[in-house]
């Protein structure tokens, strides 16, 4: 709904929409764990679960597609002929190497941040020895890196286009996975930490732009089951993950 408000920037709104959520769980985490340790699990969930429904519910009755007479007053979508296909059916487009090219692609790469987004804590502390609250404070840097990223590659989207935008996120993430590595080999924290925001920041700008690359490869018509068999990449990522 959001981006067709916005066609002229459809890579920067989608980008502070992926973005709120990303820092939501910064903002959410420290009232929930407050919730839990006065009044328990259920009644936290109870009252969040309860807030959460009000503020859908109000809302839902704003959120609409723009009518013909909204439409036409919008700005016009920036076209890059190169990059747009056809409208492409699920069925044609599970048959099309460059759907499974871009999915390995953005599974490694969802695989690699959630790696770090697991194990950085422990890492850390574990076989560096730095104290929790440096750990603590790292955990925190990288969820910024990969909050502020979101936003930072939609615009980048909006600018440079899909072909540019994707392969500096591909080569950022290689970048920081060798600087990550390279870190744990070397026992240095702070080698680890280089990498591990370079990582969050390639990861950010992998789950703001999936849908973005999605519409614009495999058009809009049929945009809502091809992003859902895009999604499948989760799964892999989070499979991908358990033998890092």
């Amino acid at each position: 709904v959001v981006p067709s408000w916005f066609p002229d920037m459809t890579g920067t709104a989608t980008g502070i929409l992926v973005m709120s959520y990303a820092f939501s769980s910064a903002f959410l985490s420290p009232v929930v764990s407050k919730l839990i340790s006065a009044l328990g699990v259920s009644a936290a969930f109870r009252i969040v679960g309860g807030i959460c429904f009000c503020g859908l519910f109000f809302v839902s009755f704003f959120i609409r597609y723009p009518n013909m007479e909204e439409y036409r007053k919008l700005p016009k979508q920036k076209l890059r002929s190169v990059e747009v296909h056809k409208e492409i059916e699920t069925g044609k487009m599970l048959r099309m190497p460059l759907f499974y090219i871009y999915f390995i692609l953005v599974v490694l790469l969802g695989g690699i941040g959630l790696g770090v987004i697991n194990h950085t804590s422990p890492i850390l502390t574990e076989e560096m020895f730095a104290t929790t609250a440096f750990a603590t404070t790292i955990v925190s840097v990288n969820a910024i890196a990969n909050g502020s990223a979101r936003m930072l590659w939609g615009m980048a989207f909006d600018r440079l286009g899909l072909a540019r935008t994707f392969f500096l996120i591909v080569t950022l993430g290689l970048i920081g996975t060798i600087v990550v590595f390279s870190g744990v080999a070397a026992a240095s924290s702070w080698i680890y930490v280089a990498g591990a925001v370079i990582t969050m920041f390639a990861f950010g700008g992998n789950a703001s732009t999936i849908s973005l690359i999605t519409r614009t490869m495999f058009g809009s018509e049929h945009f809502a089951e091809n992003y859902g068999m895009m999604n499948f990449n989760a799964l892999f990522s989070a499979l991908f993950t358990r033998h890092l």
